[in-house]
């Protein structure tokens, strides 16, 4: 970071590493007392939902160094989904623990909840699973409960080489054509199992999604309250019309002004 401030002008450090914390360590107190005195920047980070409600000593050693926001992925609001295919092993009272956590100290957060995945109809008839647009809406109503600043919805890409791609080609929903993916996961999806309906539905979400979320996550409550009614609005209509080109300029909108004026605002600390 030293470096980098030198050479560049910088006014705010994103962590990307995949886990910035893995526990409440000497690492991560040696971190609290130097950043702030020889960086001073403030900055954002990634974390586990569940090792930040198990130890949430991590986010005040954080808050104490500066961190401006976090993000901490939820996968699926489907516990199954979440736990058994994704491996995530945690429940949602830990998510909903950490986030909390979270609005306490005055930390912004960022979620991630995929859309479209799909499960074998063997599983779904075996552990009473509700179909795939269903298990996105629990996606969408998980994050709007957990009030995070941001929630952003990719739609599955099954790369090969990973369990979820495996699993995908091993049941038929993808035959392992490379060349229908997009360099975009905000691009319809490239499953075989979804109708065009389905799709169009996905990627409304993935938009409509993350306009939700700005009411959902504003420390505001007069426009708390509106998520009930809008989420109404979008969950039983606006999902299901193809007005795709028109959701995506509020969806930049809602996104970049987040970005902005909130998770990646740079004077928060100076």
């Amino acid at each position: 970071a030293k470096y980098l401030i030198s050479r560049w002008p910088t006014k705010f450090i994103k962590f990307y590493d995949d886990e910035f914390a893995l526990k409440l360590d000497d690492w991560l107190r040696e971190f609290s007392e130097r950043w702030p005195k020889e960086i001073g920047l403030p900055f954002h980070c990634l974390l586990r939902a569940d090792i930040v409600s198990r130890e949430p000593e991590i986010l005040v050693l954080l808050k104490k160094a500066g961190v401006k926001s976090v993000m901490m992925s939820v996968e699926s609001g489907n516990d199954y989904v979440r736990n058994n295919l994704f491996k995530r092993h945690m429940s949602k009272d830990a998510i909903r623990q950490a986030f909390k956590k979270c609005r306490e100290l005055d930390i912004l957060t960022f979620s991630l909840a995929i859309l479209g995945i799909p499960v074998s109809k063997k599983e779904e008839i075996e552990f009473n699973l509700p179909d795939s647009s269903k298990r996105d809406i629990e996606s969408l109503d998980f994050n709007l409960e957990i009030r995070s600043t941001l929630a952003e919805y990719p739609i599955l890409l099954p790369f090969p080489g990973t369990e979820i791609g495996e699993y995908c080609q091993k049941n038929g929903f993808f035959d392992g054509n490379l060349d229908i993916f997009t360099v975009s996961y905000q691009s319809k999806s490239s499953m075989a199992c979804f109708t065009p309906k389905e799709k169009i539905l996905q990627q409304n979400l993935f938009m409509l999604g993350s306009i939700l979320q700005l009411f959902a996550g504003s420390k505001n409550n007069f426009i708390r309250i509106l998520v009930t009614p809008l989420r109404w609005l979008v969950v039983n209509c606006l999902i299901k019309l193809p007005f795709s080109k028109f959701y995506v300029i509020f969806y930049v909108l809602a996104v970049n002004y987040l970005y902005q004026a909130k998770l990646y605002r740079h004077d928060a600390f100076s």
